[in-house]
């Protein structure tokens, strides 16, 4: 169903690269989005609160060699 062009107000959750344009989406950087939190800052004070941070790896990284 598309989105009316009437009076109504939306709210939506972006990242910060989203809402200023990234990835083509300029509809989002007309200058009506609003930035309640920078997505750097919140991840900060995430990681603040754990107090520490034990990266894995995990199977993601795998060697490749050639043949």
């Amino acid at each position: 169903m598309p989105i009316l062009r009437d009076a109504t107000t939306y709210t939506l959750a972006l990242s910060d690269f989203t809402n200023s344009g990234g990835d083509e989406y300029t509809m989002f950087a007309d200058g009506h989005g609003t930035t309640r939190e920078l997505d750097a800052q919140v991840v900060l004070e995430y990681i603040q609160q754990l107090g520490t941070v034990t990266p894995v790896v995990g199977q993601r990284i795998r060697a490749v060699t050639g043949n």
